[in-house]
């Protein structure tokens, strides 16, 4: 947990300088550019009720590439660094993110994105035994 302490005031620090360093070039325009990048950070600063609440955000407004940008963002960033012991758990996490997409959609009556996913994924969503 220290780690992770020290590691968002590294960050911070860094994200300052470079703030810094715009605005005495006079790069007011980059710097307007960081900034906004910044508050859309997909990492969400390593803080995971950010990533979850963005992951389900994406999911409630029926914007499944989102979604799946950022859960692929996460997996290939963070998990892929834990090795091959969870990967099982992972996949069945995102099936299960695909899942409580569908379910979402179908319950707010969004017929059309139910027929998207389909439309997008049947050949993936046949040949698998989990579906």
């Amino acid at each position: 947990m220290a780690q992770l302490a020290t590691l968002r005031l590294a960050m911070a620090s860094a994200d300052r300088q470079v703030q810094e360093y715009l605005l005495f070039r006079g790069m007011t325009d980059t710097l307007k550019t960081l900034n906004q990048e910044a508050s859309n950070d997909r990492a969400c600063e390593f803080q995971v009720d950010k990533v979850v609440e963005t992951l389900l955000k994406h999911l409630t407004s029926h914007e499944y590439e989102r979604m799946m940008s950022l859960w692929l963002f996460l997996t290939d960033n963070f998990v892929s660094k834990l090795g091959h012991g969870p990967s099982g758990a992972v996949e069945h996490l995102e099936l299960s993110l695909e899942r409580f997409y569908l379910v979402n959609a179908i319950q707010n009556g969004r017929r059309d994105k139910v027929l998207e996913f389909f439309e997008a994924h049947a050949i993936r969503v046949r040949e698998s035994n989990e579906w």
